[in-house]
């Protein structure tokens, strides 16, 4: 079964651009999991408000509803928003919790958009690769080429990408 693993970093994106690329893929994954419900609460995860600025302007902001996040996550499709990648995992509550789900081998596969969606320092992003694989989970970025972690030429290509994306 596949996972999926959506962040952006600051409350003026929004993930929503990831969505239909890693949900193409995913569906192909032959689960048998309700796509369509998934897609249902994607679309109703994130809310866009309107906050005023300091000069009379109003800016567009994002924010996830944890509790559609929540259900989500039960499904093993992890969204976060506004967390950077640079802080680290701890701050990344969702991260961990992809992290546990492929501990207790929930999913064999991880879906992201880019190997930045994983982190941005390359040690970290390496790391958590490696770890997912000890777990039997294989992480596929999908707009990003990369090989097996297994391979002479998936390390390399994943270190070249991991480096781009720090």
């Amino acid at each position: 079964m596949d996972a999926l693993y959506f962040r952006v970093s600051s409350d003026r994106q929004t993930a929503e651009n990831q969505f239909e690329d890693l949900l193409h893929v995913a569906e192909k994954d032959g689960s048998g999991r309700d796509w369509a419900q998934i897609r249902r609460m994607l679309a109703d995860c994130i809310a866009e408000e309107q906050r005023p600025t300091g000069m009379g302007a109003t800016k567009t902001v994002y924010r996830l509803r944890p509790e559609v996040a929540a259900d989500l996550a039960r499904q093993c499709v992890y969204v976060e928003q506004g967390r950077s990648g640079k802080t680290g995992t701890p701050l990344r509550p969702l991260f961990e919790q992809m992290k546990r789900d492929a501990a207790a081998r929930k999913f064999d596969r991880l879906l992201v958009w880019k190997v930045s969606r994983l982190g941005r320092d390359m040690r970290e992003v390496i790391s958590t690769v490696y770890e997912l694989a000890d777990m039997g989970a294989t992480v596929i970025p999908i707009r990003s080429q990369t090989g097996p972690i297994t391979s002479t030429m998936g390390r390399l290509l994943w270190a070249i990408q991991a480096w781009y994306a720090e």
